[in-house]
């Protein structure tokens, strides 16, 4: 999903690919937590990936544009943060699985996406869409070949 992301960035912006991200993954937790089949739990899955894979290119343009002077230091934090979270997370997941069971903390991640979806698109400002921006004059390159 990292091509196809990028691409979106640059046409919808950083504001609305992260909150389509985030509140579709929230749904497809929904889909997953509630599956009634493996057909279901499946397309699920699939959707979690698709949807998430939506969210990395986005956040980098994100911490570049708001980091400029910073950059290295904000990438460095975000992943430590998602190491941590990848430390820890697992090891309580297991704790707490055997008393709620899997499918309730599925269903019950879509509340942390959904609630993070609002705040992305509270908190990232909004860039114009590719459409929006001045020509960078791409006919005239287009010309140019043409011609050649």
């Amino acid at each position: 999903m990292q091509f196809p992301a990028g691409v979106l960035v640059n046409r919808l912006g950083e504001r609305r690919l992260l909150t389509a991200s985030l509140g579709l993954s929230g749904f497809s937790m929904l889909l997953l937590g509630f599956a009634p089949a493996f057909g279901v739990f499946f397309l699920g899955s699939a959707a979690y990936g698709l949807t998430s894979g939506l969210y990395g290119p986005s956040r980098g343009t994100v911490l570049s544009r708001t980091f400029t002077r910073n950059a290295g230091a904000a990438f460095g934090i975000t992943l430590a943060i998602g190491s941590l979270g990848s430390a820890f997370l697992p090891n309580i997941a297991a704790a707490v699985v055997t008393d709620v069971g899997w499918r309730a903390i599925l269903a019950g991640l879509a509340v942390p996406f959904f609630v993070m979806s609002v705040l992305a698109w509270n908190v990232v400002p909004e860039r114009p869409a590719e459409n929006d921006r001045p020509s960078d004059d791409r006919s005239g390159h287009r010309r140019r070949l043409r011609r050649r």
